[in-house]
């Protein structure tokens, strides 16, 4: 096998890092813990330690390096085959590949210390949002055991591999209103231990004003990125992520400027048939800041993939003028990267769509019409 063979089967991460749903679930990423079936663990009691040399995940590691695909793996195979990103390409542009090790470490850990959150996104679920827990009981969906999940002892966790450690990723839920996430960077400082990055995925929607020993707290870090979750503005990024301020999300940015200048921020949009015929406009309000453009694939009535045809081709009209405009005169690219992007989000769009999933998706509008209105959302006049 050729060495770009090799390389094509390869992902990073079962060698470095680690997922912990707020169930307390492990699993070798966050695109694998989309399927529950995929978890490392049999019980939550089970020591990070334990589940980082288990055998199954040694399989994961062996099927690699015998160049074949992962079952945990197939999603992020599968969707490089439909739009050519995922996970495991971005995990492994970020670097360099180490599959070769006989030893793995632990250097990054992924955690969602809670489910506890203080917005109702519309894609989201109960197992991520306690908000969402009584709406999937009522429509039937998997609840967890709990409307409020919380990580056991992930303060003793840390500790267990704090020698390694140089990555810390905090989701949730929203991991800015939970105490245990206070506690661990508090111990962090103590320790002595600021080098390690620390990073978050958060929907930014409380008042930092409010919150000036955690901005003192951050001073200490070297590394600190924001990956802030915003999928419109105004009245429909409201209304896609219900409880959301926008305007208090643009205050915590501009304070965040001020307080950490050397803190790193990143708009992480999500494109779904919600938000896909504003998404050019809201591209080119925030042209100023890194955007990330992550395609929504469940639930998947919600996906673009799943528009009309004659919806499909109004969007991909607006977003090859949008990306023509990325370009000057002789058609370099100024913004490569979101670029490339917008390249996916097309492809996405041009994948079949399916009669039952737009059926699901009028039967999803009239169950949420509280908060979408054929009146707030004209473009999707037709499924109303």
């Amino acid at each position: 096998m050729s060495n770009d063979q090799a390389t094509y089967f390869s992902c990073n991460k079962p060698w470095s890092s680690c997922t912990i749903t707020p169930s307390g679930d492990y699993f070798t990423c966050a695109e694998a813990s989309s399927d529950i079936n995929n978890k490392l663990n049999t019980h939550v009691d089970e020591t990070i330690e334990t589940i980082w040399n288990s055998e199954k995940l040694n399989e994961v590691r062996k099927a690699f390096q015998n160049h074949t695909i992962p079952l945990q793996c197939k999603s992020c195979f599968l969707k490089e085959f439909q739009n050519g990103k995922s996970l495991r390409i971005i995990s492994n542009l970020q670097a360099p590949l180490i599959t070769n090790i006989t030893r793995p470490v632990l250097k990054k850990l992924e955690i969602a210390l809670s489910n506890l959150c203080n917005l109702k996104c519309h894609y989201c679920s109960s197992f991520y949002s306690n908000r969402l827990y009584h709406r999937d009981l009522q429509n039937k969906l998997p609840v967890p055991d709990k409307v409020i999940l919380k990580r056991p002892q992930p303060l003793k966790m840390i500790q267990a591999i704090l020698d390694d450690l140089e990555s810390i990723e905090f989701s949730g839920g929203e991991p800015l209103i939970q105490a245990e996430h206070d506690v661990i960077i508090d111990y962090l400082i103590v320790e002595k231990k600021t080098n390690i990055k620390i990073s978050y995925l958060t929907n930014f929607n409380i008042d930092l004003r409010t919150k000036k020993y955690l901005i003192l707290s951050w001073k200490n870090f070297n590394s600190i990125v924001f990956n802030i979750s915003l999928d419109d503005l105004g009245p429909k990024g409201e209304a896609i992520r219900v409880g959301l301020d926008t305007e208090l999300v643009f205050q915590n940015l501009e304070l965040i400027k001020k307080e950490l200048p050397q803190a790193k921020i990143k708009l992480i949009c999500t494109v779904s048939i919600l938000n896909i015929f504003n998404l050019t406009n809201f591209l080119n309000i925030l042209k100023d800041y890194n955007i990330s453009l992550n395609l929504l694939e469940r639930p998947s009535h919600l996906s673009i993939n799943n528009l009309t045809n004659q919806l499909k081709k109004i969007c991909l009209k607006e977003i090859k003028k949008f990306q023509l405009s990325l370009t000057d005169g002789n058609f370099s690219i100024k913004n490569q990267s979101l670029f490339i992007e917008l390249a996916h989000v097309v492809a996405k769009i041009q994948m079949p769509s399916f009669a039952k999933e737009q059926e699901t998706f009028k039967i999803f509008l009239k169950s949420e019409s509280k908060t979408i209105s054929k009146q707030s959302f004209p473009e999707l006049a037709e499924f109303f």
